[in-house]
């Protein structure tokens, strides 16, 4: 008798200890972010494994805080110039028939609003809110992404409680020259970096990148002339080429990202605005990518560059790409994978306001479309 009672004793210590599955509270976070200036970056709102059942959400993403009292503020990208509504893009776990919308109408913030009668349940992206990072954005620089006034509810208007976790969008890369760090190049700037060229300052590595204007890892007084220059407005004494190779491999890992997860906004913001290739404009580029996505899943794609050649044209630094590419997809009619590939293909990129972006070939061998005219985006990039 003793022995019963006190096995039951245990079993429900171990019950009072070890709290059933259903009461873990889920978590809303925001996914942590970085870009370049000038670039849209699309801000993923996740749900994790705990997070179910879930049929409509309202939540506000604040964005208006910054590591910077001089940083420019992000902006919300508009459904249309002049709007107060938001673009978003629901998830892909979110039913179809689901409506959502975006406010635009506070300063620094986007209020989302999602209504459905049929539940969905994470791990997985609920929302993607695409924001415009300034050209003029400070490198470096951090803003906070803070969720605020969450309200989720089940199909029978329940509301489902879960915890917040909010991420940062971070500023990449350094400002070339910017030796003091305060966003703007001068003549301090030029100072401080021949007091470190004469070892009279010491500097840290970040202080190194943004002085050793000519990239052979030492700062000397041919790169406080060209801070000078910088400062003064005059033309660069250097093309930065390492910086700026290193800079489009690095769009290319992204871009492959963002095809494979469907992510238009973000592959768009590749994407000149005077893009023209083999006669295909930057409205026929977008639709033929959207319509991709609409008719394939499972995509698989990468891209190994070969060789990054730079001209300044006109007095544009301008790159000529040459790579190799694989893509791969699921048709959604009947899931058959269709497969590309093809070696030295080429682009034509453009620096726009120190954010690299393809700008094609600018050949019109076609009439320009504003349509897909082939399922195929592989001949868009190269």
């Amino acid at each position: 008798m003793r022995k019963c009672t006190l096995c039951l004793l245990l079993a429900l210590t171990c019950a009072l200890a070890l709290p059933a599955r259903s009461q873990v509270k889920g978590v809303l976070s925001v996914r942590s972010a970085g870009g370049a200036p000038g670039e849209v970056v699309g801000i993923e709102i996740l749900m994790d494994a705990n997070v179910r059942g879930v049929a409509s959400a309202q939540f506000t993403l604040d964005f208006s805080r910054a590591s910077s009292i001089k940083a420019p503020p992000l902006q919300p990208v508009l459904l249309q110039p002049g709007a107060q509504e938001a673009k978003i893009q629901l998830g892909p776990m979110v039913p179809s028939g689901t409506i959502a919308t975006a406010s635009a109408r506070s300063g620094g913030q986007v209020m989302v609003g999602i209504a459905g009668v049929i539940g969905f349940s994470g791990p997985g992206v609920m929302v993607t809110v695409p924001l415009q990072i300034p050209a003029n954005a400070i490198p470096r620089t951090s803003y906070e992404l803070q969720l605020r006034d969450v309200l989720l509810y089940d199909e029978l208007g329940n509301q489902v409680s879960v915890s917040v976790k909010n991420g940062t969008l971070t500023i990449a890369g350094l400002m070339d020259g910017d030796v003091t760090g305060d966003g703007v190049v001068d003549i301090r700037d030029a100072l401080l970096a021949l007091r470190m060229a004469v070892g009279l300052a010491l500097y840290t590595t970040d202080q190194l990148m943004a002085a050793d204007a000519n990239k052979d890892g030492r700062i000397t007084v041919i790169d406080v002339q060209a801070i000078l220059r910088l400062a003064l407005g005059l033309p660069p004494l250097f093309i930065p080429e390492e910086a700026y190779r290193k800079a489009i491999i690095d769009s290319y890992a992204r871009l492959e990202q963002a095809i494979e997860r469907k992510d238009l906004l973000t592959v768009m913001s590749m994407v000149s605005r005077d893009y023209l290739h083999n006669g295909v404009n930057r409205e026929g580029f977008q639709a033929t990518f959207a319509n991709y996505f609409d008719t394939h899943y499972d995509i698989n794609v990468s891209f190994r560059v070969t060789s990054v050649e730079f001209e300044r044209i006109e007095g544009q630094d301008v790159a000529f790409v040459t790579f190799d590419q694989y893509l791969s997809g699921r048709r959604t009619s009947d899931g058959r994978i269709e497969e590309e590939q093809s070696q030295n293909s080429k682009m034509v990129w453009i620096l726009e306001s120190g954010v690299w972006k393809m700008i094609g070939n600018q050949e019109t061998e076609r009439p320009m479309s504003r349509e897909p005219s082939e399922p195929s985006i592989t001949k868009l990039l190269g």
